[in-house]
């Protein structure tokens, strides 16, 4: 894949990501996108002046790359869309069960290392994700998964990055 084409590709992700950090912080207002660039995956993000928060006038703040989303090509981690519903959660025994069935159906298609079903309240709920040895079971799962229905609706099974899932983001 081209630089063009990936950077074409992660600049929404990475749009979404600033703006999701500019509602989590203290006062909204005090951050302002100045560049985003793709292609190198580099975003600056300028502090506008606020006493408040010790900021000056040439105040930046910076990103670590290792939290910025990476166009996501092939991982070891899959991100299940549609796989949990909202009654999964009713109590506690119901969700136990659904993360066995996951992490059963999980093991079929390669050496699975961990299931997560994020909890209601949390990063990334509504979604599920598992974790594979490597590439290749993790390129079974998604095809597999891809194929399964939870109730009328069809699981969409797509690569997750693994620097952010091992940094606990699960709602990019």
């Amino acid at each position: 894949m081209s630089t063009a084409t990936a950077a074409a590709a992660a600049a929404p992700a990475m749009m979404q990501k600033v703006i999701e950090m500019k509602k989590k912080a203290i006062d909204a207002n005090a951050f302002e996108i100045d560049l985003i660039e793709e292609a190198g995956i580099v975003v600056t993000v300028k502090a506008k002046p606020n006493p408040k928060l010790g900021l000056g006038e040439s105040s930046e703040v910076p990103i670590p790359k290792k939290e910025v989303l990476k166009p996501c090509g092939r991982s070891r981690i899959l991100r299940l869309t549609h796989a949990v519903r909202e009654d999964d959660f009713s109590n506690e025994k119901d969700y136990m069960n659904v993360l066995e069935d996951l992490t059963e159906a999980g093991k079929i298609f390669g050496k699975l290392v961990n299931a997560v079903i994020p909890r209601p309240n949390r990063p990334g709920f509504g979604k599920a994700f598992v974790e594979y040895a490597d590439l290749d079971s993790a390129s079974r799962g998604r095809s597999g998964f891809c194929k399964c229905h939870v109730g009328y609706t069809l699981v969409v099974a797509d690569y997750y990055p693994e620097n952010l899932y091992a940094h606990g983001h699960l709602d990019a």
